[in-house]
């Protein structure tokens, strides 16, 4: 799942989670309203890294802001993105 958080008026790209996302919080996911991205540029989120492998022909589904959920990290790095993120759980706005 990528990312975001609230700054001001618009939203912040904070990173990516994978760890402890379930299919429960998936099938929320896909069954919300979809949107365009809500970020202006749209982050590079499938480059290849040291701990990521790039996917090949992604598919992102952009959904509307109105699914919150409660992340877990050690802590952001100097461009503001997560370390070690967990997902805990999904909350409605």
């Amino acid at each position: 799942m990528i990312i975001a958080q609230k700054k001001g008026k618009g939203y912040k790209y904070i990173g990516q989670v994978g760890t402890g996302v379930n299919e429960k919080a998936i099938d929320k996911v896909l069954k919300a309203k979809p949107a365009k991205s809500i970020f202006s540029p749209i982050p590079k989120v499938n480059r290849k890294s040291a701990f990521n492998k790039p996917i090949k022909k992604p598919k992102i589904v952009w959904i509307q802001p109105e699914l919150w959920c409660e992340v877990k990290y050690l802590e952001l790095d100097h461009f503001g993105v997560m370390r070690h993120p967990s997902f805990k759980g999904l909350l409605s706005k």
